[in-house]
């Protein structure tokens, strides 16, 4: 597959699944940048886009299912804090986290 084509199928795939939030505004891109020792970039990115709660996570589990796109459900953690989460991953392999943190 060319570059362009594996970058239209990237841009296709986002657009299919941050369209799973129904409307712009129901999810926040946070932005953890992963450094080594150096200062160099580890190899260990992902995005991560908080939601409201748990109906939120429900509605993105629920529309991933939709579209067939593989997740883990909802997982609950308590380290580092309580927060409950969905893992996917894109076309790349990059894991994308929805996250909600728990009061």
């Amino acid at each position: 597959m060319s570059r362009e084509r594996d970058i239209e199928a990237g841009v296709a795939w986002y657009q299919r699944v941050l369209q799973a939030a129904g409307r712009a505004g129901l999810a926040d891109l946070v932005v953890e940048p992963r450094t080594g020792p150096d200062g160099v970039r580890a190899g260990d990115d992902y995005i991560s886009l908080r939601v409201s709660g748990r109906p939120a996570l429900e509605a993105w589990v629920a529309r991933l299912d939709s579209l067939d796109i593989a997740h883990s459900g909802i997982q609950r953690s308590n380290d580092p804090y309580v927060r409950s989460t969905i893992v996917l991953r894109d076309l790349n392999n990059t894991r994308l986290e929805v996250v909600a943190v728990d009061d």
